[in-house]
């Protein structure tokens, strides 16, 4: 038994002397990128024929919204309205408004809008304007209601008004 006892503990001490276990770590992981993007139901809106004050039924678009970290959102209108295609600018008149065609004080060229409440004549024209809340991440559709913004006195020059709007996802990160 004695000799049992030796033999376990010389083998125990043969452990002891042979040096510590070894043991490796191995990191684990992966990445996601940041993606955002807007898929919008129709490249333009069309309100169609204008009356004379540029009254126009109301038109909507859907967009399918993704951004998987907080985001803002931000518009831009290009022209900053509606403006008379082939109008010459110089005859349009200053922003914000309608703009009296050639000084006329009947006749206008340009015509404002609204962007689900947001006016035109809010914006300056080819410049972002920031909707002030970061959203948090997002997949879903949503959808943009646009109105023109009749003239309260006065009519539109005959002609096609156009202008073009951008609308801006950017990601904010976590």
């Amino acid at each position: 038994m004695k000799k049992a006892l030796l033999i376990a503990a010389s083998a125990f001490a043969a452990l002891a002397l042979s040096g510590p276990v070894s043991a490796e770590t191995v990191d684990i992981g992966g990445t996601v990128p940041t993606q955002c993007a807007i898929d919008p139901g129709s490249s333009s809106i069309d309100f169609g024929t204008l009356s004379n004050n540029g009254a126009a039924a109301q038109q909507s678009n859907n967009y399918d919204l993704y951004c998987n970290v907080p985001f803002t959102l931000s518009i831009k209108s290009l022209h900053g309205r509606l403006i008379h295609s082939t109008a010459n600018p110089a005859l349009i008149g200053p922003e914000p408004g309608p703009g009296n065609y050639d000084g006329s004080s009947d006749f206008f060229a340009a015509l404002d809008y609204t962007i689900d409440g947001i006016s035109t004549a809010d914006l300056d024209a080819n410049v972002d304007f920031l909707i002030p809340i970061v959203s948090p991440p997002a997949s879903n559709s949503a959808s943009l209601t646009f109105e023109t913004v009749p003239l309260a006195s006065g009519n539109l020059v005959a002609g096609n008004y156009e202008d073009t709007f951008t609308l801006t996802l950017t990601p904010q990160g976590l």
